[in-house]
């Protein structure tokens, strides 16, 4: 009870600090772009989108735009989308599931009928008609100018991937296994001998990344993901757990020779972050500290601020 009074009270608060973007001038997306950005979305996030997505283009990336619907984005939100967002493509669920259907075996549909995460990282690929593509969730905030991310849309990094929160040092290896209630991704590390004999690739894992802000060329294609799928679950991973897209994400982001972004400027937001927040250029604002001291309030306030005094 007290839970969902808190996460209400806390929506009310994001919705009163970032309410202004309705009122800001539209930010159009480069519709020719060789990079497109990809966003699972939903009714719920909605503000919040609007919020990172916007924050983002007042950079004017070289970027195309993609938000594609999970089936409750509502008629008058995909019209403020295009109002808001020049160019922007919004893909419905129901033009989803066709191409889905065209296109992938049953062994993928069935797991893309597990959860958005599953459909997120199937249909960014299905749509996505660029050398690069981004992925980006809705509780993202784009802070300050995010140079390293704007060179790699530009395409000045190559053909290697981005990634989001990984640290500065070498990829970690396998872990002892242990015992008991644990988290996939702990399951992920334990077994990643076998994950990698069985997908064959490397064994390392950055731990601390995200498949909720990356970016890639084909490092995550149809057929890397269902092959991976298949090691970890021959190797005793379960998959089919919530955070079993992130874990093969990261792992294929991992085994790419990816750029990493500098977790001191693009950072998961918690609460040991808030003394360098100066610093930060883009903070996910996930799961339980999103709205830790009303930081991300705070900082919606000044990006939709920003967007009305410099309009792009």
């Amino acid at each position: 009870m007290f839970y969902r009074l808190r996460k209400r009270l806390n929506g009310t608060r994001f919705w009163w600090a970032a309410r202004g973007i309705y009122r800001t001038p539209p930010t159009p997306c480069d519709p020719h772009a060789d990079c497109t950005i990809h966003t699972m979305l939903g009714r719920a996030d909605f503000l919040m989108y609007l919020v990172a997505v916007k924050s983002f283009l007042r950079f004017q990336p070289a970027a195309r735009i993609y938000a594609h619907s999970d089936g409750s984005l509502t008629p008058a939100q995909t019209t403020v989308l295009h109002e808001h967002v020049p160019g922007i493509r919004v893909i419905s669920a129901v033009e989803a599931d066709g191409k889905a259907g065209a296109k992938l075996n049953s062994f993928l549909l069935g797991w893309r009928a597990r959860d958005a995460s599953w459909r997120r990282v199937l249909d960014t690929e299905l749509w996505c008609e660029t050398p690069r593509r981004m992925i980006i969730d809705s509780d993202i905030l784009t802070i300050q100018k995010p140079v390293a991310v704007l060179d790699w849309v530009a395409g000045n990094g190559g053909t290697r991937p981005l990634m989001f929160g990984a640290p500065l040092g070498p990829p970690s290896g396998p872990i002892p296994e242990s015992t008991g209630t644990r988290h996939i991704q702990t399951v992920f590390r334990e077994k990643l001998s076998a994950v990698a004999a069985g997908a064959g690739r490397p064994a390392e894992f950055y731990q601390g990344a995200t498949s909720g802000y990356y970016g890639c060329g084909r490092e995550v294609s149809v057929t890397e993901v269902e092959r991976v799928i298949r090691a970890g679950m021959d190797a005793g991973v379960p998959m089919a757990e919530w955070g079993g897209e992130q874990c093969l994400v990261v792992y294929l982001l991992s085994t790419s020779n990816p750029i990493r972004l500098d977790p001191r400027k693009y950072t998961n937001f918690a609460p040991e972050v808030m003394p360098r927040m100066n610093d930060v250029a883009v903070a996910h604002f996930y799961g339980t500290f999103r709205y830790h001291a009303g930081v991300y309030p705070k900082l919606a306030r000044t990006a939709v601020r920003e967007l009305m005094t410099n309009p792009v």
